[in-house]
């Protein structure tokens, strides 16, 4: 049960730690095409998308 718990935690920071580097690579790291810029700016809030009623 407790190794259980570790590789889920291991798992779950290693989400974290590619989402953090995701965002880095897209949105804040400057690229040389784009002039030393970021791709695209960090948007204000996360728009959900809406769900499909039937």
């Amino acid at each position: 049960m407790a190794q259980g718990k570790a590789d889920e935690a291991i798992l779950t920071a290693s989400i974290i730690e590619i989402e953090q580097w995701r965002v880095h690579y897209n949105a804040v790291r400057p690229h040389s095409s784009l002039q030393r810029k970021p791709p695209a700016p960090e948007p204000l809030f996360q728009v959900e998308p809406m769900m499909m009623m039937n």
